[in-house]
């Protein structure tokens, strides 16, 4: 009775892993292009003739538009141009139309607006004319939908895209394959740029010969550790950075670990008392950091070390809100919060609600 029970939910798991490695491979292993998408928010847009409007004009219009950047398209057709010659309004001219295939934009719409990025980068402004669904796996356990989208050139120029009003400003991060507030992903990149900068500071302090993290006869246990928390959260199979920093080996296979997360190490750092251990004698010790300047030219190399921990502390605890979100579908053991936007995409947004995101 147990076996026939637990088959419709292996079934179910099965078909999870399924959805999931096609959405991991169409966005790490196909090659694809990026378009900047913007899509008409209809709860902001005025209903009447709101058709006609998007069709035929879009500056004079009070329509608004979530915008989103590096949006990936993983087929698009050849670029077909046709010239147009209109006597009674603007003479010669070349109509261009294409296809494309988008999976990350939940609900396309007539009259959405599409330019691209280099390599094919133009000006050329296409307009949405056609919407087909290829896929359609919206009620599986890792919804997907694939729409095949007919462009054709828009009635605007280029010049005149960044006039149209702006309800929500979007990019979609390819490593949790979700469309991120543009202010909030903008500050995840410059803590990540901060925290690749204090890596490169780390490695002078790696012992080849011990293959561990230390200085002055010393192993640092905070400094090791936090490198296991580092390399196993960004050197998965679901990422790919900071390859060129050494994971300490040596560390994690001669000593026993003294921190359960980098929550325990950032209490640590807050009391700037520290682990020491001899890998002369084995001998542990522990070691208060003094309150001295970080640039000191008389401190020693230990409390460099120390200097560099404490800074990557503070560097990695907005990182680690931004990758351990809810809404990032590689994090299930996290509770989800539910957000209700007019479009009804997966967004993800800071739980701090004091956060500008530039709205």
């Amino acid at each position: 009775m147990k076996t026939v029970l637990d088959e419709p939910r292996l079934i179910q798991e099965y078909s999870s892993e399924y959805f999931r490695l096609v959405n991991y491979y169409s966005n790490l292993k196909r090659t694809a292009i990026f378009v900047k998408y913007y899509n008409l928010a209809m709860g902001e847009s005025p209903r009447k003739d709101i058709t006609l409007e998007t069709y035929d004009d879009y500056i004079k219009t009070q329509n608004r538009w979530n915008i989103y950047e590096l949006t990936p398209v993983q087929i698009i057709g050849a670029i077909q141009n046709t010239p147009e010659n209109a006597i009674d309004l603007k003479g010669q001219s070349i109509l261009s139309a294409t296809t494309i295939q988008l999976y990350t934009i939940d609900n396309p719409r007539i009259g959405d607006l599409v330019t691209f990025y280099k390599p094919s980068e133009s000006e050329e402004v296409l307009r949405v004319v056609g919407i087909r669904m290829q896929l359609n796996s919206n009620y599986s356990t890792e919804p997907m939908k694939f729409y095949e989208v007919d462009l054709e050139t828009a009635p605007i120029k280029y010049s005149n895209v960044s006039q149209l009003l702006k309800s929500g400003h979007f990019v979609y991060d390819l490593t949790i394959e979700r469309n991120v507030e543009y202010t909030y992903y903008k500050e995840y990149i410059q803590q990540m740029k901060k925290l690749e900068e204090l890596l490169d500071e780390l490695k002078p302090h790696y012992l080849h010969q011990h293959d561990f993290y230390g200085a002055d006869g010393n192993v640092v246990c905070e400094v090791n550790e936090l490198m296991y928390f580092v390399k196993s959260r960004f050197n998965n199979k679901y990422y790919r950075l900071f390859e060129n920093v050494r994971s300490p080996y040596g560390y994690w296979d001669h000593y026993n670990f003294k921190y359960e997360s980098i929550e325990d190490l950032s209490k640590s750092a807050a009391g700037r008392k520290f682990n020491l251990i001899d890998y002369s004698t084995n001998l542990e010790k522990e070691y208060t950091l003094p309150k001295s300047c970080p640039c000191s030219k008389e401190m020693s190399n230990l409390d460099k070390l120390l200097y560099i921990f404490m800074s990557l502390i503070s560097v990695l605890n907005p990182i680690l809100k931004y990758v351990n979100h809810p809404n990032n579908y590689h994090n299930k053991k996290y509770k989800p919060i539910k957000k209700i936007y007019p479009e009804g995409n997966n967004v993800v947004e800071p739980e701090d609600k004091n956060y500008d995101v530039g709205r």
